[in-house]
């Protein structure tokens, strides 16, 4: 397992990468998953033979709007959409440069 903490939006996250078999392990309702977000926990798991560079940016989006706290503020799909939107204004840039950070580090 390869595991490195990373900042969003000024908190840390553990990114870990894992075997087919350890994520199983720890999550074997999710077996169609090639990540999970714990966003409780403030951890990304991938596994290793999934790891790519979209998949990267789909589960830092994910930080990204679990940092927002909005996971329980039963917004409209046009408000979710607004957020979104606005989150791409503000934070894209941040967002492009963690998912290479966290794909460099454990594509090496």
């Amino acid at each position: 397992m390869k595991m490195k903490t990373f900042r969003v939006m000024d908190t840390p996250w553990l990114f870990r990468v894992v075997t087919t078999d350890e994520f199983l392990g720890l999550f074997p309702d999710d077996g169609d998953a090639s990540a999970v977000t714990m966003a409780d926990t403030q951890e990304v798991f991938f596994i290793a033979e999934d790891f790519n560079l979209g998949l990267v940016r789909h589960e830092v989006r994910h930080t990204f709007l679990a940092e927002l706290c909005i996971d329980d503020a039963n917004l409209t799909i046009e408000q979710f959409e607004e957020i979104n939107c606005t989150l791409d204004e503000k934070r894209w840039d941040d967002m492009g440069k963690l998912s290479l950070k966290v794909f460099e580090t454990f594509s090496e």
